[in-house]
Formats: structure tokens, sequence, C-alpha cells
């Protein structure tokens, strides 16, 4: 957890006040701090609680707090940590400037597909704003993008292709530089994409099941993939892998392998 958090607004409302109250998590349960008040107004405390080193920084559930743009919390300080934790809940501010809810849609810009004369903003107005953390996500993706190009120029034009069938591309009739600067392209976008396809120990059986589905090998019959007439590997992709994973079905995945690439068989046949 980053010790310090800085809010902003994101309108640019300098000197704008917030009321905020502590609010709960997604479940409805308020922090350690927040505490419940009864019919007086009072604090709800057990007598433990009463003798804790936490009683001064405990907070009244409908305690107002006053939160501004540039307003910073230490949370190295237990007076500002449990007031973060009683407020960052609350619909009005966004954990980043660019986060988004569970449909996609922007927490702050709302839709920004959204073309109408009376686009729909997101509810919230306040955001955190670490120190550095932009700029450290930004090196960190800079990182990726470098390290997946680099699997992408150390790799050989038949390699690249293997990687492309496996993205459901098939780009075999392709100039060699037009599949390397759509790989490429790709690492720009999405990094991680690319050094899982080079590095999961799946891929390889991930380019099998590609090429024994395209030989017609391996076959989707009522709902399944089927090996052959009466071996079924699986209703999904991902299940299937997992049958070629599974260690009592090497024979079986040697055959298929055999099926599906009967020239490098028949190489290592002529060698011996």
């Amino acid at each position: 957890m980053a010790q310090k958090i800085l809010l902003r607004s994101v309108y640019g409302k300098v000197g704008m006040i917030y009321t905020i109250n502590p609010c709960p998590d997604k479940n409805g349960k308020f922090c350690k701090w927040v505490k419940r008040v009864d019919s007086r107004g009072d604090m709800i405390l057990t007598e433990a609680e009463k003798a804790s080193d936490d009683y001064p920084y405990y907070i009244p559930e409908n305690k107002e707090f006053k939160i501004q743009d540039g307003m910073e919390f230490d949370l190295s300080k237990p007076e500002d940590l449990s007031v973060w934790e009683a407020i960052k809940n609350a619909p009005i501010i966004a954990t980043s400037r660019y986060e988004k809810d569970a449909n996609g849609n922007y927490v702050i810009d709302g839709n920004i597909k959204d073309t109408s004369t009376h686009p729909r903003n997101g509810i919230a107005e306040l955001y955190v704003d670490i120190p550095g953390l932009e700029s450290e996500n930004r090196v960190k993706k800079s990182q990726l993008v470098y390290e997946a190009s680099k699997l992408i120029f150390e790799d050989s034009a038949e390699g690249h292709l293997k990687i492309t069938k496996m993205m459901g591309k098939y780009m075999e009739n392709m100039p060699a530089s037009d599949v390397t600067e759509f790989l490429l392209e790709i690492a720009k976008r999405n990094p991680n994409r690319i050094i899982k396809l080079y590095r999961s120990p799946d891929s390889a059986l991930y380019l099998l099941f590609i090429d024994a589905k395209d030989k017609h090998i391996i076959n989707l019959k009522n709902g399944f993939y089927m090996y052959g007439d009466d071996v079924m590997l699986g209703a999904t992709e991902n299940a299937v892998i997992t049958w070629m994973r599974n260690k009592d079905n090497k024979k079986l995945v040697e055959l298929i392998k055999q099926e599906t690439y009967p020239e490098m068989y028949t190489k290592d046949v002529k060698k011996k």
C-alpha cells in the first residue's frame, strides 16, 4: 500500500468542498475504524475497544468529513489512515483517474463512446492520485513491451506464423515483414498476450490442438472434441488442453502428434 494518497478533483473544482460520510464496502461492512452509534449518537464500543490504542481514532458512522481537491492522507499516521479507510468506498471517489465499473464504463467519464448530445457522465468526481504511480505504471508497461518485442525479434518467420495461428490468424500467404509488424502492434497494445504465447508451457499443446483440428484429426461432434470415434477430449478448448496435459493420456497425445505431423516422424525414421 502506498504511504501517501492525494485526492484530486477531476473537473478542476479547486476550493469546492465535498461532504462525505463513512461508507461501507461492497459487502455492507464498515472498516474497523468506523463504529455504529446509539440513539444518543454515541459510538457503541466494547470495553476492549475503549482501552485500545486505536480508541482516539475511532469514527462514528454518521460523521461528516469535508473533502476537497489536493487533500493528502499520510497512511503511516493512524489519524489519516482511519479517515481514509472510512471514506475510500464513497461512490464519489474513484480509485484512479480511469477506473472502470463492472460494465466497463469509466466511473468518472461514464461511457466515452456515447456520442449523443447528452452523454452520461460517471458518478465519481474525485480520484486517488498516488505520487509516482502513473509514471511507474508507464515504465512497467514499457518494460513489458520491450520484453514482448524482443521475443518477436529473436524468433524465426516460421515461429511468427505459429504465434499468429494461436491467435486465430492464418498469415502463411503474407510477407514475413507484415507478420512481424502485426505481432509488434499486438505487443504494443497487449504485451502480456505475446509473452504468454511464447512462454506458456501449454502453447505447444494448443498449437497441436489447432493443427489437429485443421487436419480433422480432432473433430467437434455433438458439442465435444473427439479423437477418432471413441476418445472424448472435452467440450471446450481449455478442456482439451487439460486432457492433453494429463500424463495418463501421454500415449494418445503422441498418436495425435504422429497423425498431425507425419512428416516429422518420417524425417526421424530416415535419420535413424
